[in-house]
């Protein structure tokens, strides 16, 4: 929560859905929650649209793509092994 404003902003309740926050802090946050309609509802719209994105597949990566990055790991694999000796 900042802390010149009594709600909660958008990448502290994302933190929160995302497990980073716990313990006192995490606490205080979910009381606040739930006392505060807005900041509840806030926390419910960011929760559905990572939802809505974790449902969508994601795009297959083109091909020359996939070439050039099996080429750079095929590079540094074979510093690494240089390296090595």
């Amino acid at each position: 929560m900042r802390r010149q404003s009594a709600h909660v902003d958008a990448e502290v309740l994302a933190e929160l859905s995302a497990g980073l926050i716990d313990g006192k802090r995490a606490t205080r946050i979910h009381a606040h929650l739930a006392g505060c309609q807005r900041c509840a509802q806030h926390s419910a719209s960011l929760t559905e649209i990572s939802t809505l994105l974790a449902s969508v597949p994601s795009p297959r990566m083109p091909d020359d793509v996939v070439t050039r990055l099996n080429a750079t790991l095929a590079q540094e694999a074979a510093r690494d092994r240089k390296s090595v000796v």
